[in-house]
């Protein structure tokens, strides 16, 4: 089974209020016509289920994780992108001395969902507030397309991997 992907500006129902604002207001180098979004089977919503599912590759599916980075009072919340396929992310190596933190840790789900206005399971760096970093993994920028989460559970965005580097803070 595939995915039915279509121009996100068709179909702004199939994203979270914030994800559905950044649509909005896009106005980088990526034309918005190629940012795409497709519904899917909420069931799938995990990224190597709706891989295996929709007969995606595990290299183009992306996951975002919200952590915590904490030095002393400060705490900074950042989006980590990282593949699929990825078998183990580098939190308390490379995240950790990019967010001069002395440690880093998931981030509190409710705090998660109350900032960003999306569904668990669909976080996704495409409408994140604007003051959180965002990291990529190196891997994912020149892919072709990539597919994220949309903000809700019943959708993905599918988007070049170079548009990543156009989102605030990435």
């Amino acid at each position: 089974m595939n995915l039915k992907f279509e121009p996100i500006r068709k179909h702004l129902d199939l994203l979270a209020s914030s994800v559905k604002e950044a649509a909005e207001n896009w106005d980088r180098v990526t034309p918005i016509e190629d940012i795409w979004v497709a519904e899917i089977d909420p069931k799938y919503m995990g990224g190597i289920e709706l891989c295996k599912h929709y007969g995606i590759s595990q290299n183009k599916g992306v996951n975002c994780v919200i952590v915590e980075a904490v030095r002393g009072e400060n705490k900074t919340l950042a989006a980590c992108l990282i593949p699929v396929n990825c078998k183990k992310a580098d939190f308390n190596g490379v995240v950790r001395k990019h967010l001069n933190a002395r440690r880093v840790s998931l981030a509190p789900l409710e705090e998660v969902l109350e900032q960003t206005n999306m569904e668990y399971g669909s976080i996704t760096v495409f409408g994140l507030p604007k003051s959180w970093p965002i990291l990529i993994d190196s891997s994912i920028i020149s892919l072709d397309r990539v597919i994220i989460g949309a903000g809700l559970q019943k959708s993905k965005l599918s988007l070049p991997g170079k548009t990543l580097l156009e989102l605030p803070n990435a």
